[in-house]
């Protein structure tokens, strides 16, 4: 299922992102582009993000693999609701504070129970954004 809706995301919510109709889904979705650490290609996928001031936070799960790319702070660059913006990536583990305040951001029906179980795939990934 996981590999379905990452192919439509891939075909069909990128151009969307990239696109003037960006903001039909840029309010929840970021693009973020980053190197592949072993494969030196560059990849750009969509993900959910919250934001505060400079700062995005992007939560996704232990299973898949793409955030262990964004390790030890590389450089990423975002098209963040219309706009290319650089930006420096970090990963952290075992934030579950941050996971939680996340998941009942955007899952504002789930339980506490719910979250916390939720949390202990988590992982969090920040995005320090670079303004010009």
């Amino acid at each position: 299922m996981t590999n379905v809706m990452n192919s439509f995301a891939n075909t069909f919510v990128k151009p969307i992102l990239k696109s003037p109709l960006h903001p039909l889904m840029s309010r929840k979705l970021v693009l973020i582009t980053y190197t592949g650490r072993k494969s030196g290609k560059e990849y750009t996928l969509p993900v959910e993000y919250t934001q505060h001031e400079r700062t995005l936070t992007i939560l996704t799960w232990k299973e898949r693999t793409w955030w262990k790319n964004l390790e030890g702070g590389i450089p990423v660059t975002v098209r963040l609701q219309g706009k290319t913006v650089k930006g420096k990536a970090a990963v952290h583990h075992y934030d579950k504070d941050h996971a939680a305040r996340f998941l009942k951001k955007r899952m504002p029906t789930w339980t506490d129970e719910q979250v916390a179980k939720k949390v202990e795939s988590a992982v969090v990934v920040t995005i320090h954004l670079a303004y010009n």
